[in-house]
């Protein structure tokens, strides 16, 4: 996949069709940092963005009216990946789906990441596994490593997993 989903757009921001945000990635600041995203497969150019509270607001080149904002609405955005900046020994989220979790210590395999709620300050894994979904906050306390598409290896207290 060359393509990442970086948000979703919300309402108008102005007359101008300008709309806000909801960034599905590490901040507003990311979107803002970009010049061009993706609507489906539809370039868009990005001709001035900021953060306003916890979302970006964007002006798209040729979106130009409040009705032609109003028509994007929950239309996610993407990005290129190559566009991103990933600091060395981060990840995307997307690629740590259907990723095995690992118990670090006797190599059990617990289930496959199944989802990341990113709404709390420490992401919280959820992990799809035979008795059903268990929730694991990503702290060095349970978290002992990570590695894409191999294993995300845990060091989970005594029945966590029961």
């Amino acid at each position: 996949m060359t393509h990442i989903e970086i948000g979703k757009i919300l309402s108008p921001h102005a007359m101008d069709g300008m709309v806000k945000v909801q960034p599905w990635c590490d901040g507003v600041e990311v979107i803002c940092g970009l010049e061009r995203v993706y609507l489906d497969a539809t370039p868009l150019t990005i001709t001035r963005a900021f953060p306003h509270k916890n979302h970006a607001c964007v002006k798209f080149a040729g979106i130009d009216t409040i009705e032609a904002a109003k028509a994007l609405y929950g239309k996610i955005l993407y990005a290129d990946r190559t566009d991103l900046d990933l600091p060395e020994g981060s990840y995307f989220i997307a690629d740590l789906i259907g990723t095995p979790v690992i118990d670090a210590g006797s190599g059990r395999v617990y289930g496959t990441l199944a989802a990341v709620n990113t709404a709390t300050r420490n992401h919280i894994y959820e992990i799809d596994t035979d008795s059903g979904m268990v929730m694991l906050p990503n702290v060095a306390e349970f978290v002992a490593d990570i590695k894409p598409g191999v294993g995300i290896y845990v060091t989970p207290i005594e029945g966590f997993f029961s």
